[in-house]
């Protein structure tokens, strides 16, 4: 998938919406930033953070009772439960 600003782009942007989320309190909210950063993880391989995104998203819908929170789940499925292993550089 290509982005017309780019992947690193639209991470920052995720990022940011999620602190001002998490600085404001709005726990309603929060999950959506998580679950948009979890796509664009996944749709540039980095399945670890798109997993990580996935789980924190995954946490809050459960504990608010949103709905999203089965589609997050179906996501979180197509990763597989193996993590990548970590670089020894």
């Amino acid at each position: 998938m290509r982005w017309p600003a780019g992947p690193r782009w639209l991470i920052r942007r995720h990022n940011c919406a999620l602190t001002l989320y998490r600085e404001v309190g709005d726990r309603y909210y929060e999950p959506d930033p998580l679950i948009k950063l979890g796509e664009t993880h996944r749709a540039t391989g980095d399945l670890d953070a798109a997993r990580d995104a996935w789980e924190d998203a995954l946490a809050i819908l459960d504990d608010i009772g949103r709905p999203e929170a089965d589609a997050v789940r179906a996501d979180l499925a197509t990763l597989g439960s193996t993590r990548q292993p970590e670089s020894i550089d």
